[in-house]
């Protein structure tokens, strides 16, 4: 059993110097895998060569992580594929060595056993009181220093509430803890923009994309905290949940709406159209 590859090898070790462990000096992305099929790997790989690009690190060949990926072994139906590339070893302090090469980590996981009843029945979240920092040199990439969301996730222990809504300096709704958010008010659809501290998910992208198609208006503006009580419906989404309804914030709750479904079921087309089989 295979699950872990780094650097073309299996195993799950790494150096003790490496950026990512001293300095979560690196990118990550997280793949749903579904009966062999890599869902949206070309929008992924993108994403994860364009935080290479950004943070200075020389991004591994697309041909190379394909071929580590089939050294794992896929022995359930559905998994999660995590990518990791950090600059590589270093010594202390934090200036880099351009020579580094970097680190990859590939590893295989277990599917999540709540992604359907989410998507059918929807979650409760809650506003966080942690706040995003404006940061537009790291917005929008799956950056690994991950700190933000750990305190925000530490807030709570109540297995009654599935996820936490970020905000930023600006108590703007940016985006949810492990998700991107989309809310309806006054009967259109918004959601943030991803220039200044929201991650740009892919599936969030693939939300945009299919919307459009179907001629669904999706505008991306701030949402100030001061609007929650004007939202009508509201879904998050990620690469590994899809799209996700949102029963209730706080003490407000939203109706169950056709176009989270239409969108469901569009996604769902999309995801059947390319697939990456490996």
């Amino acid at each position: 059993m295979i699950t872990t590859i780094v650097n073309g090898i299996a195993t799950d070790q790494i150096s003790v110097k490496d950026r990512a462990l001293n300095y979560g000096d690196g990118v990550f992305e997280t793949i749903a895998v579904q009966t062999n099929k890599l869902y949206y790997w070309a929008e992924h790989y993108r994403r994860l060569k364009a935080g290479c690009e950004r943070l200075g690190i020389a991004a591994p060949a697309e041909a190379t992580l394909l071929t580590d990926i089939t050294k794992l072994s896929f022995t359930e139906a559905s998994s999660v594929v995590k990518i990791i590339v950090s600059r590589g070893q270093g010594g202390r302090g934090y200036a880099s060595d351009p020579q580094n090469q970097p680190t990859v980590i590939i590893s295989n996981n277990l599917w999540p056993d709540y992604v359907e009843s989410y998507q059918q029945q929807g979650i409760t979240v809650r506003l966080c009181q942690h706040r995003l920092l404006i940061n537009p040199a790291l917005a929008g990439i799956k950056h690994l220093n991950r700190l933000d969301q750990v305190l925000a996730r530490s807030e709570w222990q109540n297995n009654m509430i599935q996820e936490g809504l970020m905000l930023d300096q600006n108590d703007n709704i940016v985006e949810g803890i492990s998700s991107n958010v989309f809310m309806k008010i006054n009967k259109q659809w918004l959601t943030a923009p991803d220039s200044h501290c929201a991650v740009a998910g892919v599936m969030r992208e693939a939300v945009l994309r299919r919307a459009a198609k179907a001629g669904l208006q999706i505008t991306q503006r701030h949402v100030h905290q001061s609007e929650l009580p004007l939202i009508e419906q509201m879904f998050v989404c990620n690469s590994i949940w899809g799209i996700v309804p949102v029963r209730a914030c706080e003490s407000y709750e939203f109706k169950s709406a056709d176009d989270i479904k239409r969108l469901q079921t569009e996604l769902e087309q999309d995801t059947k159209s390319a697939p990456y089989v490996i």
